[in-house]
């Protein structure tokens, strides 16, 4: 994580931040994280909102009402480009965002190739010092519990099944995210003339 560390900028966020959104959860299980990833020469990762589970607290739901508030408080500050979401998580919220105009965009986060391409990507970033992040706590520990699992369609993080509160999710956001953003980068500069 130090090299994470190293890459720490406390700027604030400006109204009318061109970026993408990344929203990863799981309905109970677990927590749901909405991370915004500028679109400059030097992407920059910003933590917008995480919901945790209370530990012990079983009965804990991802709250969507809520969810989508900050989704369209964020869609009215922000220049936003593309929202990602897994379709299986987050259905009728991505439908309901795409009929308001939103730029929704269904990303399988269980897709391996699309996982292991993300992260290469991600990895290759944070090695050569391409990316820049926020400082969040709690972001930052999602990353640390991230656990890595190479096989033979190549490296992807997963998360530790036995640990109750390893989340996990505002770490695939980030990656996630970053991988939408590069993308985004990379199809801009093909139409400048």
């Amino acid at each position: 994580m130090k090299i994470w560390d190293a890459l720490e900028d406390k700027a604030p966020l400006e109204p009318n931040t061109p970026m993408v959104v990344f929203v990863d959860g799981a309905w109970k299980h677990d927590s749901v994280a909405m991370i915004g990833v500028t679109t400059e020469e030097v992407p920059k990762i910003h933590t917008l909102a995480i919901w945790e589970k209370p530990v012990g607290n079983d009965m804990w739901r991802v709250p969507y009402a809520d969810l989508d508030a900050r989704m369209r408080e964020i869609v009215e500050m922000y220049r936003v480009r593309q929202i990602g979401c897994d379709p299986f998580f987050l259905g009728q919220l991505m439908q309901s965002w795409a009929d308001s105009g939103f730029p929704v965009l269904e990303i399988p986060t269980n897709s391996v190739a699309r996982a292991v391409s993300a992260t290469k990507r991600f990895e290759d970033a944070l090695m050569e010092r391409r990316l820049k992040q926020d400082g969040n706590p709690i972001l930052r520990r999602h990353l640390q519990n991230c656990v890595p699992k190479r096989d033979r369609h190549g490296l992807r993080v997963v998360r530790d099944r036995g640990n109750p509160v390893g989340f996990i999710d505002a770490g695939i956001g980030a990656i996630f995210g970053y991988d939408m953003a590069s993308k985004e980068q990379q199809e801009s500069s093909l139409w400048m003339y």
